[in-house]
């Protein structure tokens, strides 16, 4: 029996495939544009269909999720659980946020993926986490364990007001609530949007539009443009004030870091002042630095919580965020490792 894991972002999809046998250890098959359309969609799962039955379909999505039926906030077009389930087939699916679907990863993830980047290394799995995706937007969800049962309440933190810790922070928010009405997390503090966006606020009146995420994160490697290098700084700089924010609200004894911002950006990170803007909470910075921050380098990690919640079968029905189509027969539960993080 094969199972299909379809992670759909606002630009691109990645599509996995495992085996019955081996649900926690999928293979990434296509990652490809959508082009805003569905049709790559259903042209995945038909012509898998034809290679054999299908026992079960999870998939991810960039937006809010709250029921089997939902939009992607920008992309345009639907996405229907019960649709996609019958175009192959599949007796069982599910349906969640593309952050949760991470963060439900993270408790099967394999150990040589996780990275301590500060603080304390973890000796036991802590009560309350946070996950916090930087990639092209930001996405953060908490994670619960409650008498060994695993939960991800998914939010949409990402949109909440934007904070900063100095005058330069400060002005770069002022600027950006200028031109866009609001300043949020995601609107600074993140690549493919955050970066341009803070490059712009540093570079003096009159310049020209800036230059791809791409190209700023190179230059500031390579210490070519200062404006870069700024950039880069106060990206780092926001992030970790926003990661301790998280912390204290959730009383998280660790936070993960997820996407590109780590994977991509290990060193510039760990170089940075992101732990000690993290840890700049006034009476409570001696707490903060007991949260353990860990970075996350694993490609399979939407499609392992896409399994995961597929394996927990009714257990999970009801979990915000997620919506579940169910069959009579469900696979078996995806053993959880014993990790110390």
């Amino acid at each position: 029996m094969t199972y299909l894991f379809l992670d759909v972002g606002g630009t691109n999809l990645r599509f996995f495939v495992a085996e019955a046998e081996a649900v926690a250890s999928p293979r990434l098959i296509a990652s490809m544009a959508h082009n805003g359309s569905e049709q790559p969609i259903l042209d995945l799962l038909r012509s898998w269909r034809l290679r054999g039955p299908i026992q079960g379909l999870g998939i991810s999505v960039a937006g809010p999720v709250s029921s089997p039926r939902v939009t992607l906030t920008n992309a345009g077009f639907v996405v229907d659980l019960a649709q996609l389930c019958e175009v192959c087939q599949s007796p069982q699916g599910v349906l969640c946020n593309d952050l949760a679907a991470l963060a439900y990863g993270l408790s099967i993830c394999p150990p040589e993926r996780v990275h301590l980047v500060a603080g304390p290394e973890l000796t036991r799995h802590p009560s309350v986490s946070v996950a916090v995706g930087v990639g092209t937007g930001l996405g953060v969800a908490t994670c619960l364990r409650i008498d060994g049962k695993y939960l991800v309440i998914p939010s949409e933190a990402g949109h909440a007001t934007v904070a900063g810790r100095d005058s330069v922070h400060e002005q770069t928010i002022r600027q950006t609530r200028d031109r866009h009405g609001h300043a949020s997390n995601e609107r600074l503090i993140s690549l493919g949007i955050g970066l341009p966006e803070i490059f712009s606020s540093l570079a003096p009146d009159g310049s020209p539009a800036p230059p791809a995420p791409e190209k700023i994160t190179r230059s500031a490697r390579e210490r070519t443009c200062d404006l870069s290098s700024a950039t880069m700084d106060i990206f780092f700089q926001l992030l970790g004030t926003l990661s301790g924010n998280l912390a204290l609200t959730m009383g998280a004894g660790a936070i993960y870091l997820i996407g590109e911002a780590f994977a991509n950006l290990e060193q510039e990170l760990r170089e940075s002042k992101f732990w000690e803007s993290f840890c700049d909470k006034g009476r409570f910075s001696e707490w903060t630095k007991q949260v353990s921050i860990y970075g996350i380098r694993d490609p399979l990690l939407a499609a392992r919580g896409l399994g995961m919640l597929l394996s927990s079968g009714d257990a999970m029905a009801g979990a915000p965020g997620v919506e579940m189509l169910l069959s009579q027969r469900g696979m078996p539960p995806l053993e959880q490792p014993q990790l110390n993080r």
